[in-house]
């Protein structure tokens, strides 16, 4: 399994399903997400594919401030033709993500420190 950026400090609420039109449909394919607390802010990740192009994988982090006054966030494609992506798995802030084609990989929530880059 392959590695990504590692931090822990979290409160968490997990991974759920959601709904096809939770988040840009006319960009993405949202298969799952996860929620949690992370250095005081509000982080929820997507996993899914681009919508123009299924057989790449994205994931989309979303950040709120635990105060609701602003919202940031990334989306980040995955280099390998590996289809939909799907979390899995997590432990704390670590996440396993599945791709439709088969494999995975680990991916870290980054904390504040590591947004600001």
């Amino acid at each position: 399994m392959k590695m990504m950026s590692f931090r822990k400090s979290a409160m968490l609420a997990g991974v759920e399903k959601c709904g096809p039109s939770e988040l840009a449909p006319e960009f993405y394919r949202i298969t799952n997400k996860w929620s949690g607390s992370v250095d005081g802010r509000h982080v929820t990740v997507y996993a899914g594919s681009l919508r123009h192009n299924p057989a790449k994988g994205v994931l989309v982090m979303r950040t709120l401030p635990l105060d609701g006054r602003r919202v940031g966030g990334r989306h980040c494609t995955v280099p390998e033709n590996g289809g939909a992506l799907e979390i899995v798995e997590s432990h704390g802030t670590r996440l396993r993500i599945a791709m439709a084609n088969g494999g995975s990989f680990w991916f870290e929530v980054p904390r504040r420190q590591s947004l600001a880059a």
